[in-house]
């Protein structure tokens, strides 16, 4: 049980305390084991070291409170405020943080073995090295949170929201992501996620091993939309590229709403500056997704990189180059010029021309070279 002695002296002033704790840790062991603290303002309050197991914490002002290495075995620490505080090496086996909000919470290397944070707020918390074996993550917010090295191994994280949060060494087998929300995830290296659950609880296991591809795959078997959206993509997405100055423009617009008007679903990307590593991973995304590729190499500035890219790692994908008469192809265009799915230059006079013959000009050459393709 806890010291009546200690609790009497935490309920009288938190800087007493702190002051207290720091006059006799040396010679007496700390025990507020089972002590009934809820409710309390302990704000910045010293339980380093600290032996608190089983102890009534819920609903507490912890904020900016120096926890580490504290025993917090099996705590109640509910609806309790601990943002911004150290919990570095604390034990919190089976301990209860429904609701909890740790924004902040520096637990790096702590123990969360079998605990419950379920709707708990984890946003830009620290938990590098940490052990959430069997956690319930259930509805809570690691928006930012750092997981380097964590293990999250066999834990519940259904409804869970993962956005820009830091994993490097995590392991996340056989967690159960039901419903999760995966954005920017930054993966870094021994990402171990082997047999994640997609289902709920009381359904038939479908398990996967990457967690944007169970997020995608939970959003194809429970919304119909979605996939009448991928069919609708891979049937209709045209990608139409070329030179964005305003006059250049005029034309790559001109197509695009031409091309609406024949039940295809155009989409323009404008980069018209440096390439880098990002832009051409775009550009071989967008290109991967198109029924076909529209290009428009009129004063070229980014048009060879985009179709260099392309061609390079899409050989199923037709391209459609279009180019304004008089002008002539860049230099290198005969490396390209002749590739099975790449179709003849279509030559035109002026977007009116382009518009008027656009079925002679872009939509026939596209669909017979794609018929081609799949022969």
């Amino acid at each position: 049980m806890a010291n009546k002695e200690y609790i009497n002296i935490l309920k009288q002033d938190i800087n007493e305390w702190n002051n207290w704790k720091l006059a006799n840790y040396s010679r007496i062991r700390l025990d507020l084991n089972d002590a009934d603290l809820s409710g309390m303002d302990l704000m910045r309050v010293d339980f380093s070291n600290v032996s608190l197991e089983s102890a009534n914490l819920s609903k507490t002002n912890l904020r900016g409170a120096n926890l580490s290495q504290a025993n917090l075995s099996g705590v109640d620490l509910s609806r309790a405020n601990i943002s911004d505080a150290y919990l570095i090496g604390t034990n919190l086996y089976r301990a209860t943080l429904t609701g909890a909000n740790l924004g902040g919470t520096n637990l790096t290397g702590a123990n969360l073995t079998g605990a419950n944070l379920n709707e708990a707020d984890l946003n830009f918390a620290i938990l590098e090295r940490a052990t959430l074996k069997n956690v319930d993550l259930c509805r809570a917010n690691l928006s930012a949170t750092n997981l380097s090295e964590a293990d999250l191994s066999e834990s519940n994280l259904m409804h869970s929201r993962f956005i820009r949060t830091v994993c490097e060494n995590t392991d996340f087998s056989g967690c159960r992501i039901y419903g999760i929300s995966v954005w920017d995830l930054q993966a870094g290296n021994n990402i171990k996620s082997n047999n994640i659950k997609i289902t709920p609880y009381g359904e038939a296991d479908i398990t996967t091993d990457n967690l944007e591809v169970a997020q995608f795959i939970y959003l194809m078997l429970n919304n119909k939309k979605i996939r009448s959206v991928i069919d609708s993509i891979t049937s209709k997405v045209v990608l139409i590229l070329g030179r964005f100055k305003e006059e250049r423009k005029e034309i790559l617009d001109a197509i695009r709403d031409e091309l609406r008007k024949h039940d295809y679903l155009p989409v323009m990307f404008d980069f018209d500056k440096p390439a880098t590593r990002n832009t051409q991973e775009t550009v071989l995304t967008l290109a991967s997704m198109s029924k076909f590729v529209v290009v428009d190499m009129t004063e070229p500035i980014c048009s060879p990189f985009e179709i260099g890219t392309i061609v390079r790692e899409l050989r199923h994908v037709p391209i459609q180059p279009l180019l304004l008469n008089g002008e002539i192809p860049w230099g290198m265009w005969d490396s390209i010029e002749g590739l099975p799915w790449v179709s003849n230059i279509s030559y035109y006079q002026d977007k009116f021309d382009l518009i008027r013959n656009i079925n002679e000009k872009i939509i026939e050459p596209s669909e017979k070279k794609l018929k081609e393709l799949v022969k």
